[in-house]
């Protein structure tokens, strides 16, 4: 299975919870690998109040063929009400790196 790269912005409330969520779509051949950050301060607009909480964004690598099943995945597994799911489609990526992804999500 040959395909090109698809990045996934998800934020979730904490570290724990996005290791959770990394570990089950690796686990689930979804993803090849996410790259957690440090929590970070978002302050948003949610419900007529404005929220400030720490968030933890991952940064998820997959193909084309998975990403419509992890969008579905991630909207099963993810504790928000309205998760922020971004897909970003890259213009160009080496082709070692490609070929390592698709290994891993088969």
């Amino acid at each position: 299975m040959s395909s090109e790269l698809r990045l996934f912005y998800v934020p979730v409330s904490s570290q724990d919870k996005a290791k959770e969520m990394a570990s089950l779509l690796l686990k689930e051949n979804l993803i090849a690998c996410a790259n957690i950050f440090q929590p970070h301060l978002a302050i948003y607009r949610w419900e007529g109040r404005v929220e400030t909480e720490a968030e933890v964004v991952m940064i998820l690598k997959t193909g084309d063929a998975k990403a419509g099943k992890l969008k579905e995945r991630l909207h099963e597994v993810h504790p928000y009400d309205c998760p922020c799911l971004i897909e970003i489609k890259p213009e160009s990526v080496n082709k070692d790196f490609m070929n390592w992804v698709n290994e891993q999500i088969q």
